[in-house]
């Protein structure tokens, strides 16, 4: 014990200050901040090993699964289509086709019903990202153990 612990241990047990007993409800709120602490430690630790699981697998988007000595991993990966809303409102101004929406943006599956022309032509005002990638393990012959998104 250092000069503190003693100092702070005398002044415990002074007479003139009532004794430390801790409450039901303060016993309950510390426990609470150690749970706490303890869901963020572990929630800071799976993101990291999701993250390390997701760089085992292709960039590509798709679904990519793995058996590593008996635990099935999955990865998932997707995409994000934005489009430029300015450009397509210059393209098509107030009355464009009704495939665009009226946020000047356009549907997967309608761009994809496209003429080619048509859709090189829109080809400029779309931006595609990758979405995050997602992850699950499971034990071969169990169930889901842990799925997490990541960005």
């Amino acid at each position: 014990m250092d000069d503190q612990d003693w100092e702070y241990l005398e002044s415990a047990s002074s007479p003139t200050k009532p004794p430390l007993v801790a409450s039901p409800v303060s016993m309950l709120a510390q426990e609470r901040i150690h749970v706490e602490m303890g869901i963020k430690i572990a929630q800071e630790r799976l993101t990291e090993i999701d993250k390390e699981l997701i760089d085992e697998f292709p960039t590509e988007v798709g679904k990519f699964q793995e058996d590593f000595d008996g635990f099935l991993v999955t990865c998932s990966r997707g995409d994000r289509w934005q489009w430029d809303n300015e450009l397509l409102q210059r393209t098509y101004g107030l009355s464009p086709p009704k495939w665009i929406k009226k946020t000047y943006s356009i549907s997967r599956t309608a761009f994809a019903k496209l003429d080619e022309e048509e859709r090189d032509s829109l080809s400029s005002a779309l931006s595609i990202t990758r979405a995050g990638a997602k992850v699950s393990v499971q034990k071969i012959g169990g169930t889901s153990v842990h799925t997490q998104k990541s960005k």
